[in-house]
């Protein structure tokens, strides 16, 4: 089996609530998973809206383009966005710079990653300016 890599940096609000969504994933929730996620070829199986059941929420957050989003979650087999297009967003201007960020899946709203941790928020943009999106770690 091939390890499965979430490949959209995809922002969305979570419903009722004022933390953040990001990312596409397969997997409900990482926060006690083994990673990787090991899957074979059919987690990208045809589904009811591309690779998924359904597509991205609506009233993406950061001004995120919802059918670039939804292109990238669910029609896609290869690759994300461009590098640098979380900096096209209103992403740095809207993050909180103070505390820890949670950033949710940006189809089923299920929490992935919580960023930064371990490190300040400057090294955490200085990294994700260099890889071209979020670094998650």
């Amino acid at each position: 089996s091939a390890p499965l890599h979430t490949n959209a940096f995809t922002i969305t609000p979570k419903p009722s609530s004022s933390t953040l969504m990001i990312l596409r994933s397969s997997s409900s929730s990482t926060e006690n998973q083994k990673l990787p996620i090991l899957c074979d070829e059919s987690i990208m199986s045809p589904k009811e809206h591309g690779t998924s059941s359904s597509p991205v929420m609506k009233n993406l957050k950061w001004n995120c383009d919802y059918e670039t989003a939804d292109r990238i979650s669910n029609f896609n087999r290869h690759y994300a966005e461009h590098a640098g297009y979380w900096s096209t967003t209103t992403y740095l201007q809207e993050v909180d710079k103070e505390n820890p960020t949670k950033y949710y899946d940006a189809v089923t709203g299920n929490h992935l990653f919580t960023a930064p941790v371990g490190r300040s928020m400057e090294d955490y943009l200085v990294e994700s300016g260099k890889h071209g999106w979020p670094s998650f770690r």
